[in-house]
């Protein structure tokens, strides 16, 4: 695109292509009115690219971008380094002790500690703060644009298109009104008519680090609530059944419990529903002449842009060579011929009018950059298992302070004695199967279980107060049953580890099968959109 190859050689030769580090982007989103932004803009380095190019609502509150930002480059290394921080405390123990029941006995009040509070201080640390000690080098409009100089910053806004196609992703974040704003839907444009590879745009929903951090919170709240209590409990060893019962009737959660869990569940749910569907109409109902914009003047420098870059007219036409002697002429300079002679020669030829490549436009974003959105968000149901796993994590870090701590126990000899189990290896056993694989598997699955059952309630009821009754209800159960579920799990591992037989072994192993396909039908994308690739004269 000769526009872009245009704008990109000018913002270079002036300066204008400026990168910024994560710290620079997050001072000026909360110091953005800084006295010394003139100063911080002029320190900046003067770039032919940059990694990320972040598209953003200005109506978006400050705090929920600098969250979205810090959840999507520090996700994964938050997760990496707590596990890290898990098993290095654990051999710790383990070196120091000399045997798995001997922590217990003698280090019983650093295993919580060493455990839990550190590596869940050092995950909260590392999402806040981990995109700060990387060299990641980003564009964003309220660190890079000269806010002090109008006719520099009237040059870099026109130079956007450049921009976006000189970055490697673009990454949005992105809300409910990041769809209705014009400069948010013309990047998004450009992003998708430049970029060669899906897996240059990356979105993220505001409501995902909300709704992490949430769950976190509240899982370490009722985690801390009982650190040193001792969870003695006697099993009924006179039959199989019988010790099935009292597991079960152990590990079960009252109903109100799981009532008073349901209603923020709900309200994440409802969010996420009524968010994706709220992005999918503002985009079927575009149009560039409507669209939010802060400045009228804006409006019409991105009508004009959106001409340049999107009217056919003004690409070179294809040229053949046939012979040596005849030379390839420059596409630069063969473009700026056919702007010159454009306006003279539009009205004999089946080119656009600026109104008809504005319409095509405002067809494009409702149907390529719609399925192109679609495509990388996924269905409304769609949540990704790492999400469920870190919504969980407190849980999981839980399970392995009672299976260290013997639930509380000084002495894991005794602790098993006093279950009933006949040895401690497999007391141990039940433990650990109970802890990391049966609790961490089906408390993953609630999360995408509830964003179903709240779909169909959003599709019956439309809205007020019915609508909040009947989805906290329906969260209630599926709550209910996923702890159902678990304590099934969990008294069936005691009774297949202890009291074996052929039935209870077949049933075990067909249910483990139908958990793993629910776990696949729920984590399974919906069938994605494939975004066309034909011109956009073709729409």
């Amino acid at each position: 695109m000769h526009v872009i190859r245009q704008q990109a050689a000018f913002a270079e030769e002036h300066g204008l292509f400026k990168s910024a580090f994560a710290w620079d982007v997050l001072r000026n989103i909360v110091l953005p009115d800084c006295s010394r932004a003139q100063e911080c803009y002029r320190s900046l380095a003067c770039v032919s690219s940059v990694d990320y190019f972040i598209s953003h609502s200005w109506s978006c509150p400050k705090w929920k971008k600098i969250l979205a930002i810090c959840h999507h480059f520090n996700l994964d290394s938050a997760i990496v380094l707590c596990s890290l921080t898990c098993i290095v405390n654990a051999s710790i123990l383990l070196l120091l002790t000399g045997s798995f029941s001997a922590v217990a006995r003698h280090y019983q009040d650093w295993v919580f500690f060493t455990l839990f509070h550190l590596p869940m201080g050092v995950f909260l640390v590392t999402y806040c703060f981990g995109h700060l000690f990387w060299k990641t080098t980003f564009w964003f409009d309220g660190a890079c644009v000269n806010q002090a100089d109008m006719l520099e910053k009237a040059a870099v806004l026109q130079a956007i298109p450049a921009f976006v196609a000189n970055s490697s992703q673009m990454l949005v974040l992105w809300d409910d009104k990041y769809f209705e704003r014009l400069w948010c839907i013309y990047e998004l444009a450009v992003s998708c008519k430049s970029c060669t590879s899906p897996r240059e745009m990356q979105f993220v929903p505001v409501w995902a680090p909300i709704w992490s951090l949430y769950s976190i919170t509240v899982m370490a709240m009722v985690a801390v609530s009982f650190p040193q209590v001792q969870m003695t409990f006697l099993l009924d060893w006179n039959s199989q059944g019988s010790l099935f019962l009292s597991m079960f009737n152990f590990e079960l959660e009252p109903f109100w419990v799981c009532a008073v869990m349901a209603l923020p569940t709900t309200f994440f749910c409802f969010q996420k529903l009524d968010g994706h569907k709220l992005m999918l109409d503002q985009m079927a109902s575009f149009d560039l002449r409507n669209a939010q914009c802060t400045l009228e003047t804006d409006r019409v420098v991105l009508q004009r842009q959106v001409v340049d870059l999107f009217d056919e007219a003004l690409e070179p036409p294809l040229f053949v060579s046939f012979g040596v002697q005849d030379p390839m002429p420059n596409a630069d300079s063969l473009a700026m011929q056919m702007e010159v002679v454009d306006h003279a020669v539009r009205h004999v030829t089946s080119y656009p009018t600026p109104d008809e490549v504005i319409d095509q436009f405002n067809a494009y974003v409702r149907g390529p950059l719609r399925d192109r959105a679609v495509s990388l968000m996924g269905h409304e149901t769609d949540i990704s298992m790492k999400l469920c796993i870190v919504f969980n994590l407190p849980l999981y870090l839980l399970g392995l302070v009672m299976v260290w701590g013997c639930y509380g126990q000084r002495d894991c000899e005794a602790s098993a004695s006093h279950a009933g189990y006949p040895s401690v290896s497999q007391y141990l056993l039940c433990n650990v199967t109970m802890n990391f694989i049966i609790t961490p598997a089906l408390s993953t699955l609630l999360f995408p279980m509830a964003l179903r059952v709240n779909y169909w309630v959003t599709r019956a009821i439309k809205g007020g107060v019915w609508r909040v009754v009947s989805g906290s209800f329906c969260t209630t159960l599926v709550i209910f049953v996923t702890n159902c579920l678990q304590s099934t799990g969990a008294s069936a591992t005691v009774v297949i580890v202890n009291r074996c037989s052929t039935m209870w072994l077949v049933s075990y192993i067909g249910a483990c099968i139908l958990v793993s396909l629910l776990a696949w039908f729920l984590f399974k994308p919906h069938k994605r959109f494939v975004p066309s690739q034909r011109p956009l004269a073709a729409w």
